[in-house]
């Protein structure tokens, strides 16, 4: 090692520093364990510190606290719930049919289907009312939307009539 005006001196306390700046870099993500560190004096007495990356380590680690440290407490704010879509009920009453298709008097009813969707003949959902004796039925928990309503009457051989008239309800 060269002496360059007491330069010599220095040397050993920069090589100590670089090596300290390389570990210190090391533990904050600026290394990894799969990092090289290296310090050398050039020929004028300065030394300096290398940090060659070996293999792929996360950008975004996070150094561990000093012990003794107590991390701040941060309160996250309340999740906002999610809109709730109003709904709404639509009740549909009818009448008991008296003949069958064929024109004879209705012996054997055994029930009623609601038909009912968003478009005029189109007809996405049924609800079975088995009930001969029920002539009324609420369907709840309607989204905001405009529903198309059709009953049928059908038979203990689960033959049905023909659709009652189309009613429509908007749900707003």
């Amino acid at each position: 090692m060269r002496t360059f005006l007491g330069r010599a001196a220095f040397a050993p306390v920069s090589i100590s520093l670089c090596i300290s700046l390389a570990a210190l870099l090391s533990a904050c993500g600026g290394g990894s364990a799969d990092s090289v560190s290296t310090a050398q004096s050039t020929d004028d007495g300065v030394a300096s510190a290398n940090l060659a990356r070996l293999g792929s380590a996360p950008i975004n680690q996070i150094a561990p606290m000093p012990a003794g440290v107590t991390p701040p407490k941060t309160t996250l704010p309340a999740p906002t719930p999610d809109p709730v879509s109003p709904t709404g009920t639509m009740s549909v009453e009818w009448v008991t049919p008296t003949t069958s298709a064929d024109g004879l008097k209705m012996a054997d009813l055994a029930g009623y289907r609601i038909y009912y969707g968003t478009a005029s003949g189109t007809y996405t959902n049924t609800i079975n009312v088995p009930s001969p004796s029920t002539l009324s039925y609420t369907i709840s928990g309607l989204p905001s939307n405009t529903y198309f309503v059709v009953v049928k009457a059908y038979d203990t051989s689960d033959n049905e009539s023909s659709p009652s008239v189309e009613v429509n309800k908007a749900i707003r």
